[in-house]
């Protein structure tokens, strides 16, 4: 990782300007709006978290996920006599109305993303609700395979959270973004994925995610991840932490 908030904001200034606090906050929403794009551009490898290990508690039905918790890959319940099925936070909360008893040993849940306190205030760390309440506490009980969001950047020494071979590609996604931001972005924001997806830089960050996917690299004591199939996924087995 090379690339420095500070640094993708004077790309974008090349385009926007830098002589205003206006335009200065468009410049980091150029950024920011870029980065969350890249990362939904293709299910990366190098979004891939080591698995996170959750216990319940007796009489708590919410558990606290990682501030960088994306999109659920698999769920892991320990017991073989034992299965975790997720529902929308509507179906959940029927449930919990209901008094459903569950046939067996079976728990529902969901993610929810707690709204902040005020307009100044960063999103809180999402939780799993999980239905029916524990009634006993259960160390070890859950895991979760899962991708990361992307990290806002904030401060101008954050680092972009990319591999290398995804640093052109971003760099792309800020340019066509900033030349687009003072015309009708909106307009034109479904013409900039389509072409995106056609990018050559697309292309070549694509084929080595894949690549990487199959071969490593191992860092932070990841080669629990072996698969089946050979190879090892790219995970981080390093605790993340918001660089905001």
């Amino acid at each position: 990782m090379s690339l420095k908030f500070s640094t993708l904001k004077n790309i974008a200034s090349r385009f926007v300007g830098n002589a205003s606090t206006e335009t200065a906050l468009s410049q980091a929403l150029i950024v920011n709006t870029a980065g969350r794009t890249l990362y939904q551009l293709a299910s990366w490898s190098f979004r891939k978290r080591t698995p996170i290990t959750l216990s319940f508690t007796s009489g708590e039905n919410e558990i606290e996920l990682p501030l960088d918790m994306g999109p659920v890959i698999s769920t892991r319940l320990q017991g073989l006599t034992k299965d975790f099925t997720y529902v929308s936070e509507e179906k959940l909360a029927q449930l919990e109305d209901d008094d459903y008893l569950p046939v067996g040993f079976t728990w529902f849940g969901c993610i929810l993303r707690p709204h902040p306190a005020s307009l100044l205030s960063p999103f809180p760390a999402p939780v799993l609700r999980v239905y029916p309440t524990p009634s006993s506490d259960l160390a070890d009980q859950l895991q979760i395979y899962y991708r990361a969001d992307w990290p806002e950047l904030t401060d101008d020494d954050h680092y972009a959270q990319i591999p290398p071979y995804c640093e052109g590609l971003l760099i792309t996604i800020v340019q066509m973004f900033s030349n687009g931001w003072i015309e009708d972005f909106s307009e034109r924001a479904q013409d900039y994925l389509s072409k995106l997806l056609e990018h050559p830089q697309f292309q070549l960050a694509r084929k080595e995610d894949i690549i990487q996917h199959r071969l490593g690299v191992i860092r932070g004591g990841a080669v629990q991840a072996q698969l089946a199939r050979g190879g090892l996924d790219y995970l981080d087995a390093r605790p993340y932490t918001n660089p905001s």
